[in-house]
C-alpha cells in the first residue's frame, strides 16, 4: 500500500500508555505492515535492526499492540485496511481490463473472428471512451460524499493521478473529513466529488499543510 488512513485521535488513545521508543517502535510496525501487506515477522532480533529499535521495545509494543500466529504478529485494523484497499485495487484492474477487451485470461472478450467485421460500427461512432484509471475506485470508496459517479468518472480521468498524486488527493480527503464544513449538518456542505475533483480541492489552504506534513511531495 502507498497510502492509509491515519486518525490521529484514534492513534493517540490507543498509544497513549506507550513510551516514547515504544510509540516509535508501533509505528514503524504499522509502515512496515502497510508497506507489506503482511504480517510482521517472529524475528523480533531482525526486526530492531530492520526499523532501528531495541528489541525489548519492539517485544513489548508486539505483545502488547499484536496478535502472535504462525505467520508472523498480526493487527486487526491492519489486516481489515489491507483486504479492502486490495479489494478496491483488483476491482480497479478488473474495471480497467473490463474497459481495454480483455479477460481474466489476458485475452480479448468477444473478439470477432473478422477483425474488421466491427470496422464500420466502430468508424460511425463519433465518441472514443476513454478508460477510467485504476485508482478511481480507491477514491470513490474514501470520499464521503458519494453522488454522480459518472461526473466524477470523467473529472478523475481528466486529472489521471500517479500514485503520488492519489496519496495526495486520499490524505486531503482523510484531513477534509475532520474540518467543521463537511461535518457539520450530517456532510450537507461537502461538495460533490467531482466538483472537489475539478476545483483541485486537495490543494486549499486549509487543507494543504496537514497533507504535505503525511505524504511526501
Amino acid at each position: 500500500m502507498f497510502w492509509y488512513p491515519f486518525n490521529i485521535a484514534d492513534y493517540k488513545a490507543s498509544t497513549a500508555h506507550l513510551s516514547n521508543e515504544e510509540d516509535l517502535a508501533f509505528r514503524r510496525l504499522i509502515d512496515m505492515y502497510y508497506d507489506t501487506e503482511l504480517p510482521i515477522p517472529l524475528d523480533s532480533v531482525w526486526l530492531a535492526r530492520r526499523i532501528r529499535v531495541s528489541v525489548s521495545s519492539i517485544e513489548s509494543v508486539l505483545n502488547d499492540m499484536f496478535e502472535r500466529q504462525e505467520d508472523g504478529y498480526h493487527h486487526k485494523r491492519c489486516d481489515a485496511e489491507i483486504l479492502k484497499y486490495q479489494g478496491f485495487a483488483e476491482s480497479g484492474k478488473r474495471g480497467a481490463a473490463i474497459r481495454w477487451g480483455k479477460g481474466g485470461d489476458g485475452g480479448a472478450i468477444g473478439t470477432p473472428s473478422n477483425p474488421n467485421a466491427n470496422h464500420n460500427n466502430n468508424h460511425n461512432n463519433k465518441k472514443q471512451h476513454t478508460p477510467i484509471p485504476a485508482g478511481f475506485e480507491i477514491f470513490w470508496a474514501a470520499y464521503p460524499k458519494r453522488k454522480s459517479k459518472g461526473d466524477a468518472e470523467k473529472a478523475f480521468s481528466k486529472i489521471n493521478p500517479d500514485d503520488r498524486l492519489l496519496s495526495v488527493i486520499l490524505a486531503a480527503i482523510d484531513q477534509a473529513k475532520t474540518q467543521e464544513d463537511w461535518q457539520k449538518e450530517k456532510g450537507k456542505y461537502i461538495p460533490y466529488p467531482a466538483s472537489w475533483l475539478n476545483a483541485k480541492g486537495w490543494q486549499d489552504e486549509k487543507t494543504f499543510v496537514s497533507v504535505v506534513k503525511k505524504v511526501a511531495i
